[in-house]
């Protein structure tokens, strides 16, 4: 498996060579009278000349130039056996290890290279070019190595088993893995010093003997397993370079076709130019890519058992989740209390203080121990609908058809707005950076109070975002969202940007900014990040393209945004972390370590029609200088384009006058994705029977 500059994944199987574009695979047979030698492929390796080299499990290669295949059998020189692997040196030559010997291709030529060479076998399981130019050899029975510019093999005194393979991590500590000791790093082997710093005599295992190893840009090993099927990944391998043999405590994530991988035969692994890690199987294809959203471990998410989530002002996030209160420390839960029973709302202070609203219960837990609060008379627990604690201690409490009550010095008080129209009981509700708070409610109403009086935000103020359901103060004001987009309130002014220009910004439950400005959005459609210039350009300018950043199901979101929450749905937690409550989980965001897709799509013709003639399929676009047109000046040419990410198709559409659109850098979707949610299908002619997505945790 290998990827051509043009994004295009090239597939070498059992029943011949394929193309894949994200979403289809052609089945590519040369032109003319060129077939190839065999239909067997083993092997791939595409040159930066963009000449294919195509090996055969029944022996010799084929390269392929322009679409015309060149075949190269034992009669051109080239050795017998299954061709295992090919590699170019610092040099720029070309070589082959085949289980017939070893080779290099010169002045358009195979040349077997033996003992001239000082290689001592007719077998070579895999071959590597090594980071500084150096060659590196399995061979069966022992690993040898090429100095650049040397014609004199060098054995390094290691032992391998038959099929050997081997890596090259980031930082130049080689790999190997066989059948004598799994898999291990080489400490200190190199070209310069040929002998590895050996700790301790290694055990006999096939534990994590690997068909393929595959070191991605962070540098993680990811590797198929040849005994016990699937992949495996190993985070932070260049903690386990002192050589010993991996055991299953080294491995953080194994992959079967239990856990979604298409079939336990993996063999070929590839990273494509976008950072996607690939893993190929008997039955197709599975891309894996590091998740930006993680869960928080260990929740207990059936939709029996009720999970909340709160934080104090300082950042300190508390959980609660089946009758259990945890304290979040470094994104892992220690449990606090226990037998609380279900707690559907919490609120968290400064001072250790967790407010918990449950089943019939309300109480407050202070130096780690839950003691009941009474609530005023008649009112029911179940009916709290928000609460909020202000700078001077005092708690606030929204209950349904009884308003606001004051809570302080042991004491309840009932609260009475002095403005008309808010005498019922808000939806929401938010302390102030000022001392004051801020109420929500339904209909476009904001109330914010404070010592000296109460301030009124509403439609005629040009809020309009529905009914008022998350409230995030900030220094001058506060952030407001609505079922129907978000507002700004700035020294009394207000700034709306409304689902008619983002639609993702629906049902939002949660906003969270950052020291650098960015702005984050729990809502019904996944979480939104607004970069501060952006939001505030967006803001300020009815017309402007609203640029933001969405992070669903694609980025390892699970559910939506918790509708119709007693209190707000995201956080930033005192290390930075971003945390956010969803319908089915809660989740959190590094934002320091996002990933980014820097590569664009590539843009091609999938239509034209020049005055109503359809040309399809066309490669490259000619389209004429300017559009033709019809006797009433009607643009009578358009183009049908496809911007495509090898991980899916990005944009689809038409454009009326024939002109290619201007395509920016966008998330790369997943196969498996888009084949639950979309009719175009991803399964091939004849190679795999579907294509999938497993969960990768990666840190």
């Amino acid at each position: 498996m290998v990827q051509g500059k043009d994004g295009f994944l090239w597939l070498g199987t059992g029943t011949g060579l394929y193309r894949f574009d994200g979403m289809h695979f052609q089945h590519i047979v040369p032109t003319g009278d060129t077939a190839f030698a065999s239909s067997d492929i083993s092997a791939l390796k595409l040159l930066p000349d963009g000449n294919l080299w195509i090996g055969f499990y029944h022996g010799g290669v084929s390269v392929v130039r322009h679409g015309v295949a060149h075949y190269y059998g034992t009669v051109s020189g080239f050795p017998e056996g299954p061709v295992e692997t090919f590699a170019v040196d610092g040099e720029g030559v070309l070589w082959v290890a085949t289980q017939g010997g070893l080779a290099r291709f010169v002045d358009h030529h195979w040349q077997v290279v033996g003992k001239g060479w000082n290689y001592p076998t007719t077998r070579a399981d895999w071959v590597l070019a090594g980071h500084s130019g150096a060659l590196w050899v399995s061979t069966g029975q022992r690993l040898l190595f090429l100095r650049k510019g040397s014609h004199h093999f060098l054995d390094t005194g290691i032992a391998v088993s038959l099929f050997a393979v081997i890596a090259q991590s980031p930082d130049g500590t080689l790999w190997l893995s066989d059948g004598l000791h799994g898999t291990r790093a080489l400490p200190g082997l190199n070209a310069s010093h040929p002998v590895a710093r050996q700790s301790t005599s290694l055990p006999i295992t096939r534990f994590a003997w690997s068909e393929r190893l595959l070191f991605d840009h962070e540098g993680r090993l990811w590797a198929t397993d040849a005994v016990d099927g699937g992949a495996f990944l190993v985070n932070h391998p260049n903690r386990l370079e002192d050589g010993h043999s991996l055991v299953s405590a080294d491995v953080n994530c194994r992959f079967r076709q239990t856990n979604g991988l298409t079939s336990d035969r993996a063999v070929p692994l590839l990273q494509d130019h976008e950072g996607d890690v690939w893993v190929g199987t008997n039955l197709g294809l599975n891309s894996f890519r590091r998740d930006d959203v993680l869960p928080l471990p260990d929740l207990n998410t059936l939709s029996t058992v009720n999970f909340t989530m709160s934080m104090s002002p300082s950042g300190q996030l508390w959980v609660s989740n089946g009758g259990s209160l945890y304290r979040i420390e470094h994104g892992q839960p220690s449990r606090v209390l226990t037998g609380l029973g279900e707690i559907f709302t919490t609120y968290a202070t400064d001072d250790g203080t967790v407010w918990m609203v449950g089943d019939h219960t309300f109480m407050r837990m202070t130096h780690g121990q839950a003691a009941p609060v009474a609530l005023p008379a008649h009112v029911d627990p179940d009916d709290v609908s928000t609460l909020a604690v202000d700078r001077s201690g005092t708690l606030w409490l929204a209950v349904q058809k009884h308003g606001v009550y004051h809570y302080r010095n042991g004491s309840w008080s009932a609260w009475k707005s002095d403005r008309k129209g808010f005498d019922d009981t808000p939806v929401i509700m938010a302390a102030g950076r000022d001392g004051g708070v801020w109420l929500g409610y339904t209909s476009n109403r904001l109330l914010h109070v404070m010592d000296d009086g109460s301030r009124v935000f509403a439609a005629s103020d040009g809020l309009d975002i529905g009914d008022i359901t998350a409230i995030t103060p900030i220094r001058g004001g506060a952030l407001v969202g609505g079922d129907t987009g978000m507002a700004d309130i700035q020294a009394g002014r207000v700034t709306t940007l409304t689902t008619r220009r983002v639609p993702a910004l629906r049902g939002i439950s949660g906003i969270v900014t950052t020291p650098e400005g960015t702005v984050w959005l729990n809502t019904s459609a996944g979480i939104v990040r607004f970069a501060g210039s952006n939001l505030r350009h967006a803001l300020n300018h009815a017309d402007a393209t609203a640029k933001y950043r969405l992070f669903d199901y694609q980025e390892g979101l699970k559910g939506v945004a918790m509708q119709s929450p007693d209190t707000t749905t995201a956080f930033r937690a005192a290390d930075g972390r971003l945390w956010f409550e969803t319908s089915t989980n809660i989740e959190s965001i590094d934002p320091g370590h996002l990933t980014h897709n820097s590569v664009p799509p590539r843009c091609g013709c999938l239509d034209w029609m020049p005055t109503g003639m359809r040309i399809p399929q066309q490669t490259v676009c000619a389209c004429p200088s300017g559009p033709a047109t019809s006797t009433s000046g009607t643009p009578q040419q358009a183009l049908r384009y496809q911007a495509m990410f090898i991980s899916g198709i990005a944009s689809t559409g038409w454009t009326p006058d024939g002109r290619m659109p201007a395509i920016g850098a966008r998330r790369s979707i997943p196969i498996l994705d888009r084949v639950a949610t979309s009719s175009r299908s991803s399964q091939p002619t004849t190679m795999v029977s579907g294509t999938g997505r497993a969960q990768a945790s990666l840190s």
